[in-house]
């Protein structure tokens, strides 16, 4: 079976289309909000004047925020060069390893991911029980 050009092309918009949609409302959208606040200034606690000014990126130079930015980017070269010290040799030594190894070494590297999961498991078991907050409440609504 083969596919025109024309029909190819709608099978990838349509592909293509609601994860585009869903880029440009939640990430394009707020970010280019963000942007065009950035040559604004704060008129009261809550609203901003779209001036067109520069004056927060000139601000963004003083040295108050070039130490800010400066001691972020040690950080994150310090925390960069620790995970490459740790993670290097870590992953040498699942790659030299046995079979039956390699399996345990690649669960001991992903056990901590899991306790995410775990805790919201837990969470949403003490929300959603037979004796959970939601039937409490909803109990409480209805015969009180």
């Amino acid at each position: 079976m083969e596919l025109s050009w024309t029909k190819a092309k709608a099978v990838f918009a349509g592909a293509l289309g609601p994860p585009l949609f869903w880029l440009v409302l939640f990430f394009l959208v707020p970010l280019g909000i963000v942007w065009a606040y950035s040559f604004g200034h704060n008129v009261g606690l809550t609203e901003i004047s779209f001036t067109g000014t520069f004056a927060n990126y000139a601000r963004a130079i003083e040295p108050l925020y070039l130490k800010i930015f400066v001691k972020s980017a040690w950080v994150a070269g310090l925390t960069t060069g620790l995970c490459l010290v740790v993670g290097f040799p870590v992953a040498l030594a699942i790659t030299f390893a046995s079979e039956k190894a390699k399996a345990w070494l690649l669960l001991l590297i992903m056990l901590p991911f899991w306790t995410n999961l775990l805790i919201r498991t837990y969470a949403l078991i003490a929300v959603l029980r037979t004796e959970g907050y939601v039937n409490m409440s909803l109990g409480w609504l209805w015969h009180g």
